[in-house]
């Protein structure tokens, strides 16, 4: 009994030491085999000529299918960045500044984005003169350290500018961005180079990178409809062939019906004809075909003549029309009437989709956030150089709501701006209005105010001083009509001021 329970023990403490030997074998396995064979950290990108050729429709396959990637690369971006974010800073003068930056630049802002939905990938260099150079792309490379290679310390952006007149002659530009230079290079084909170095004095590259759905691990993004390509082809491929069948419909095909084979044969004997056709590999390949001109009287023997047609599908390839279009808009994650297709009882079905869109959009709108941030970094370091007094520091982001009710909103400013618990020009932003400077609309409105209380004490003035001219005069009567018809008249200054106020 001893001598088992020894064995026992044995057995079980040698199963316990392989057990453990083979799962940190096992776990050593996969992370050698991770970190040889898979790198974790990629740079890869899409191909961007590819997706600009399906963009125009270009692409074999994408021809007819092609054109939702339009509607798709706009209507987000306009959803996501028609309406810019208020920029949240302790100076006014700096918020008011920076505003007034983004709203002259919201459309390269917003083409950016539609270029990152589009590619996977947009970038943009912000100049010193605080005006924007979009880049293709495909022509910025990532510059990292070359001890450390997941740390980007730069951008290159490669040009090529051929020569307007002589195609043979090119110019390379390279510009390689910083921290704190930019390296300019000039190439010219007849091998000439020139370099120059600028200094970066806002010790920020002002190279902004909007990546679109980049996944774990990945610098770049994806496009918007990568995922939708194959769905795309199987679209266009029932679409041409439901195009296709319903042109065969259009021309009936002639059908004989014979009653006999010999009367077939003799039909194909009369009127067929062998056509020979040699094949690359030497090989001669035969056949028979039928040459008829219908417009000619044809006689039969034993035979009846008819035209037929092929049988309707035009519904069956609309319902899995249908059905991808729904794929479509399932991946995209969007309601079908931001594509503008009508729905049923469209008004209460986009009221029931908008909230759900909503917290799409909103989503959206955070991923836009850091690089909207950046921007804004940028933009204050450049102004920072000129006007040292600001502090540019970076700001906060505060979307606005894409539905709300205008009621509710207009009642719920009066009843804070009543209890004092908003300033003017908080109460005027919040209102459901589209104030692009809130500051100056204030400035005006008070102007305004005061000239209004100056003319209406002008009014009352005037007409205190009529009443008192037109007074009953108990000497003479005869002095009241004629007063009246001299005071009665207001001066016409005053007057045309009073009408211009409606006062």
């Amino acid at each position: 009994m001893r001598l088992n329970q020894i064995w026992d023990r044995i057995t079980e403490l040698y199963y316990d030491v392989t057990r453990d030997i083979s799962r940190s074998f096992s776990v050593f396995t996969r992370r050698s085999t991770s970190i040889m064979r898979s790198p974790t950290y990629s740079w890869g990108r899409t191909d961007y000529k590819f997706w600009t050729r399906a963009y125009y429709c270009k692409v074999a396959g994408l021809e007819v299918s092609g054109l939702f990637i339009r509607p798709i690369v706009h209507k987000i971006p306009a959803w996501v960045l028609g309406s810019l974010p208020t920029f949240l800073y302790s100076s006014k003068t700096v918020k008011r500044k920076i505003e007034d930056w983004f709203a002259v630049h919201h459309e390269d802002i917003l083409r950016a984005y539609e270029g990152s939905l589009k590619h996977g990938d947009a970038f943009f260099v912000i100049n010193p003169d605080l005006s924007i150079t979009t880049i293709p792309p495909d022509c910025v490379d990532p510059i990292v350290d070359e001890k450390n290679y997941g740390l980007r310390v730069g951008w290159r952006i490669r040009q090529v500018f051929p020569h307007p007149d002589d195609g043979a002659r090119k110019m390379i530009v390279t510009d390689s961005y910083y921290v704190d230079r930019r390296v300019h290079t000039e190439e010219f084909s007849e091998g000439r180079i020139t370099t120059r170095v600028f200094p970066n004095l806002i010790g920020i590259i002002p190279v902004v990178h909007v990546p679109n759905h980049p996944g774990e691990g990945e610098q770049f993004g994806h496009p918007e409809c990568e995922g939708l390509l194959d769905l795309f082809h199987r679209y266009g491929q029932i679409l041409e062939a439901s195009v296709e069948g319903n042109i065969l419909q259009g021309r009936p095909t002639p059908v004989i019906a014979f009653n006999t084979v010999q009367d077939l044969n003799a039909f194909w004997k009369r009127y067929g004809s062998k056509n020979a056709t040699k094949l690359p590999d030497g090989s001669v390949r035969e056949a028979e075909s039928i040459s008829i001109d219908m417009s000619d009287v044809l006689t039969l023997s034993g035979a009846s003549f008819s035209y037929e047609s092929p049988g309707s599908f035009a519904q069956d390839a609309e319902k899995i029309l249908g059905l991808l279009f729904y794929l479509i808009l399932e991946h995209l994650e969007i309601p079908e009437f931001v594509l503008g297709n009508a729905i049923e009882g469209s008004k209460a079905s986009a009221e029931t989709q908008m909230p759900v869109f909503e917290v799409f959009i909103g989503a959206r709108q955070k991923s836009c956030t850091p690089w909207l941030l950046y921007v804004a970094k940028v933009i204050g370091a450049y102004l920072s150089v000129v006007e040292i007094t600001e502090d540019y520091k970076e700001p906060q982001l505060q979307w606005n709501k894409l539905t709300q009710n205008g009621r509710m909103v207009m009642d719920a400013v009066a009843w804070a701006f009543g209890e004092s618990l908003l300033d003017e020009e908080t109460a005027l932003t919040l209102l459901p209005l589209e104030i692009e400077n809130p500051e100056e609309v204030l400035k005006k409105a008070k102007k305004d105010a005061m000239k209004r209380e100056e003319l209406a004490a002008a009014k009352m003035e005037n007409e205190l001083k009529i009443q008192a001219a037109n007074a009953p005069d108990p000497a003479d009567p005869n002095k009241i009509g004629k007063n009246r018809q001299q005071t009665n008249e207001m001066d016409p200054a005053l007057k045309l001021e009073i009408e211009t106020l409606d006062i």
